[in-house]
């Protein structure tokens, strides 16, 4: 499983899509079909994912969305393994660092992550330094997390998704989950240790996330985007969102669907 956070959080959550690049966005000709704003959904609960009833939900979800809608722009919601559609613009939340060439369209970071090690109940670990000859899980999709678990000296093993990692880790197979803290929260709910063990979670790093919308859109659309965006930022509602989506996972954990169409409204 691709992580979102290195798609739409790239991430949520960046199979990358990619960011932006610094070329001048165009407005596009007259004789094009209307552009539609769309959003990669890649699964990865609680930052993207589609319900039982095939709605777009998640922390990346709600963010963009209500970015969108702050500057008066429709949304729609694109499954991850679709191919390209003619007029697509692609608004993407982004983990990976700046680098020349990137045009975030907001002048700071949306807000913060945490990569951490979650400790089995048998492991004793509460520092960086405790992990080093340790078998630590990865989702072998995130890099980053495995070039910062090298640093600590533990035995990195990879998995293919963060689902097959955390059975690993209810089996005692592996002494320690690495990666982004809230899909860890979301899939320990349904273990009755799960908040004591994310109470001893252990931070790795934590990236920063960045807002992207690629050079298909109309110059308007950026302008509007961009201040929609500044104002998100300064307004603190990430916070309010992620604790939403982390409060309902601990009580009871939401059906999902894989198999839902293309694009969604």
């Amino acid at each position: 499983m691709t992580s979102w956070l290195r798609v739409l959080l790239l991430a949520v959550i960046s199979v990358f899509l990619g960011p932006s690049q610094a070329s001048a966005p165009h407005a596009l000709p007259a004789d094009s079909p209307a552009p539609v704003l769309l959003m990669p959904v890649f699964h990865l609960p609680p930052w993207a994912y589609f319900d039982a009833d095939c709605n777009a939900r998640g922390v990346a979800v709600d963010v963009l969305g209500e970015i969108a809608a702050g500057a008066g722009i429709p949304l729609r919601y694109r499954a991850e393994t679709q191919p390209a559609l003619r007029g697509e613009v692609q608004f993407v939340l982004s983990a990976q660092e700046r680098r020349e060439g990137q045009a975030p369209l907001a002048g700071r970071p949306a807000f913060e992550l945490d990569n951490v090690v979650v400790p089995s109940l048998s492991n004793r670990a509460t520092r960086l330094a405790e992990l080093a000859g340790q078998r630590i899980g990865y989702d072998r999709d995130e890099l980053r997390v495995l070039q910062a678990l090298k640093l600590t000296g533990a035995e990195t093993v990879p998995f293919a998704d963060y689902e097959s990692m955390v059975d690993a880790l209810k089996r005692n197979s592996i002494v320690g989950a690495a990666g982004l803290r809230e899909p860890l929260v979301y899939l320990l709910h349904d273990r009755s240790q799960g908040r004591a063990l994310m109470a001893r979670a252990i931070v790795l790093e934590a990236p920063s996330v960045w807002l992207y919308l690629s050079n298909n859109a109309p110059a308007q659309w950026r302008d509007a985007l961009t201040r929609s965006a500044q104002s998100f930022v300064q307004s603190r509602r990430y916070t309010t969102l992620r604790d939403r989506y982390l409060s309902q996972a601990l009580r009871k954990r939401e059906p999902t669907r894989l198999d839902c169409p293309s694009e969604m409204p």
